[in-house]
């Protein structure tokens, strides 16, 4: 295995939050040590300029102890190349007076007081930086001399450039080390990107494979049950029309054999629609009549629940009217059933809209509504809340509505209500809206 490949794998299976953990770790310890580096560089330039202007100054000071206050003393020494950088030398007597410069032109001019307590030191060297008469700023080391019984302070005053390098090498280094890490987040932020999308999509890979798997399952089943069952129904009823025959313990038995047949045909119907619901039929009809037309077949008259409707007088829609009827079907089924559960008298609301784009089809009911936990596993397979519920209703209902290409999601307060919101694409060709 390649070593690429055996580093992708150890990062794919490290914790996420490790990997960003390690990034920032990494960066922090990058720019601290870089910022060091950089500082370290500065005290070189500094420390190299100090070096450099204490080798003049201690040739300088033997210069000047063996030859005196010659004015031509310095100019040499200027135009030696063993010396480079040199910007001035000169000595300043303790009143002010130039006694000695690289200019000879400066030479006995005064200092005013103020400028000559700034320059003149005691005791010490002292380094600083001042600005050259010519705009540049120049490293400057001050040494208190005594030449010819006259006290004064020599000036080394030294072009920082040379040194510079170094510190200019070290900021382009902190640039360059900034920029590195900017475009290193930028790519660790579209890999974690990457790594995210290509989880969820293994996700959902793996959940469609599951899906498709008890769809064939479900198909299987159905088949394999039909045949069977509707021999005993068929049998069972038979038995019934012949009950003159029976006694009445023998009755009630037979009519629990019907109600559990037909249980059971319902869950084989439910396993078809599951395992078979990919083709689309695409038509134009009415979808206030449909949700009427789905009402007629279920028992919300005979249950005294209150209906509360919202649709417009018409709304032709282009879709498949049988998947979106078992759509509708479904969640009316199921909003009776929360309210079967509850104590007192039972109000359904449903609403029908057009939103721009979208068709927007909104089922309510004040049933036992559905716990937190419960939320998150309800458009699961199998998976109900239900003493004789096929856990199959809201799968199906999830399922036909990605097939017709829209979202559902679920609004609820555990014991208070249900809102169950299907967003469906309008398709104008042939479609006619009218308001209401």
């Amino acid at each position: 295995m390649r070593p690429v490949t055996v580093i992708i794998k150890i990062i794919m299976n490290m914790k996420l939050y490790l990997l960003v953990l390690l990034l920032v770790t990494v960066t922090a310890i990058t720019l601290v040590s870089t910022y060091l580096f950089y500082r370290a560089s500065l005290s070189a330039a500094e420390s190299f300029l100090s070096a450099h202007a204490a080798a003049i100054s201690m040739t300088l000071e033997t210069s000047l102890l063996k030859y005196g206050l010659r004015q031509d003393i310095f100019k040499d020494i200027i135009l030696n190349e063993r010396w480079e950088g040199i910007a001035f030398l000169a000595f300043y007597g303790s009143e002010g007076t130039i006694l000695l410069h690289s200019n000879e032109k400066l030479i006995n001019k005064k200092l005013d007081a103020g400028e000559l307590t700034t320059r003149s030191g005691s005791g010490s060297a002292s380094p600083s930086y001042i600005t050259h008469g010519t705009g540049e700023s120049v490293f400057v080391m001050d040494t208190p001399l005594v030449v010819q019984d006259r006290k004064g302070v020599l000036r080394i005053a030294l072009h920082p450039y040379p040194s510079q390098m170094i510190v200019e090498r070290a900021r382009l280094l902190f640039l360059s080390v900034s920029v590195m890490l900017v475009a290193f987040w930028i790519i660790a932020i579209l890999f974690i990107r990457a790594f995210k999308q290509r989880i969820k999509l293994e996700s959902v890979m793996a959940q469609n494979e599951r899906l498709a798997m008890l769809g064939r399952m479900a198909s299987v089943l159905a088949h394999e049950i039909r045949n069977p069952l509707g021999v005993i129904k068929g049998f069972a009823q038979y038995l019934k029309e012949q009950s003159g025959n029976v006694n009445e313990k023998t009755g009630k038995g037979i009519d629990i054999i019907i109600d559990e047949s037909k249980r059971l045909e319902l869950l084989t119907d439910d396993l078809l629609v599951y395992a078979k619901m990919d083709e689309l039929r695409i038509d134009g009809f009415d979808l206030p009549s449909l949700v009427r037309d789905v009402l007629t077949s279920l028992p919300v008259k005979q249950k005294d629940i209150e209906m509360d409707f919202d649709m417009p007088g018409r709304l032709s829609v282009m879709s498949d009217k049988e998947k979106l009827r078992q759509i509708i079907y479904n969640l009316l089924q199921n909003s009776i059933d929360a309210i079967d559960a509850i104590e007192g008298s039972g109000k359904i609301s449903v609403s029908v809209k057009r939103d721009k784009d979208s068709i927007i089809i909104s089922i309510s009911d004040n049933g036992r509504g559905i716990a937190p936990g419960e939320l998150g596993k309800i458009f699961s397979p199998f998976y109900t809340t239900k003493a004789k519920g096929t856990g199959l209703g809201l799968a199906i209902v999830d399922k036909l509505v990605k097939v017709l290409g829209g979202t559902v999601r679920i609004e609820s307060s555990h014991g208070k209500y249900t809102t169950v919101i299907v967003d469906l694409p309008f398709i104008k060709s042939g479609a006619v809206y009218s308001g209401g």
